[in-house]
């Protein structure tokens, strides 16, 4: 395939797509999880830095990138990080099917963030490639956003943003050529910032609110702003927002007569179902039963 870049696996190996989140559309990365078996395979260069997570059983790899050979015996919850831009070949010694949750992060989501946090120069971040690393951080991630995508849930958006911005800001800290210092700030957010903020959630509970959005409003990077929030509220920005969400839907069980279905479109969610999901994770009950206890 004479491609200069590539997306994608999917783009060599035709049906090797497990699960994808790119309906969601999610900011600044594209997660795909991946079933395929080779025994030689030769990837151009990914437009997008690769970080991948082995879901499956073990298997031994070889990998050749940048000038450089290295093997590995591919366990669950294994990492390897390809960095955008770079070819690769890969040989399978051990092991049958290669089972892997791919991270594309985009590197002008990636740079974003390194001008958020660092006062070093974002168009010199030089990720270095691993093969078979353990971080749980990283698996961790991994295995949330798979779940995002298989709960196919509305309202992803800031939890998937939340975590790519993580893993953004632990590829910088823990995965560069070069230190990147990370500027901290320690307290909470201002009252006046907190105020706005909390005014925009509750004006737009029934958008796909994004961690960017809610950051430009505090005028703050993505990755202070997720912090300083939690120091405030004791809540991630998902959490806060998922609790108002299910407190306006209270509100409209109670004193109006519409729609479950209608309810949840008004508080952001894709459907009665979901809304039905959250209610029950934050309450105990079904919507449906806290309206008749209510009435």
């Amino acid at each position: 395939m004479s491609l200069r870049k590539i997306n994608d696996i999917s783009q060599l190996i035709p049906d090797s797509t497990v699960l994808s989140s790119r309906e969601q559309a999610w900011r600044g990365l594209e997660v795909i999880h991946n079933f395929y078996s080779y025994s030689e395979l030769s990837v151009p260069a990914y437009s997008s830095h690769i970080i991948a997570v082995h879901f499956g059983h073990p298997v031994t790899l070889v990998e050749k990138i940048d000038g450089r050979t290295h093997e590995s015996c591919l366990r669950k919850g294994d990492v390897t990080i390809v960095p955008a831009g770079l070819p690769s070949k890969w040989c399978r010694l051990e092991g049958e099917e290669i089972d892997v949750i791919n991270m594309h992060l985009k590197p002008d989501f990636l740079r974003g963030v390194a001008a958020g946090i660092s006062d070093a120069n974002p168009d010199r971040i030089e990720i270095i490639s691993y093969l078979g690393k353990q971080d749980a951080q990283i698996t961790h991630i991994g295995y949330a956003l798979r779940a995002a995508i298989e709960e196919n849930k509305a309202g992803s958006q800031l939890y998937a943003e939340s975590l790519a911005t993580a893993l953004a800001v632990h590829l910088l800290h823990n995965y560069c050529a070069t230190t990147q210092p990370i500027r901290e700030y320690m307290g909470g957010l201002p009252p006046h910032k907190f105020r706005r903020v909390r005014e925009y959630i509750n004006e737009h509970i029934q958008d796909d609110l994004s961690l960017s959005d809610l950051a430009e409003v505090s005028a703050m990077s993505p990755y202070h702003f997720a912090r300083q929030f939690k120091q405030t509220t004791g809540l991630s920005p998902h959490q806060y927002v998922t609790l108002r969400r299910i407190e306006q839907a209270k509100v409209l069980l109670t004193k109006t007569d519409l729609s479950i279905t209608e309810i949840a479109l008004r508080v952001g969610c894709a459907s009665q179902s979901h809304l039905s999901k959250l209610f029950r994770q934050v309450t105990g009950i079904s919507p449906k039963a806290y309206r008749q206890a209510q009435s």
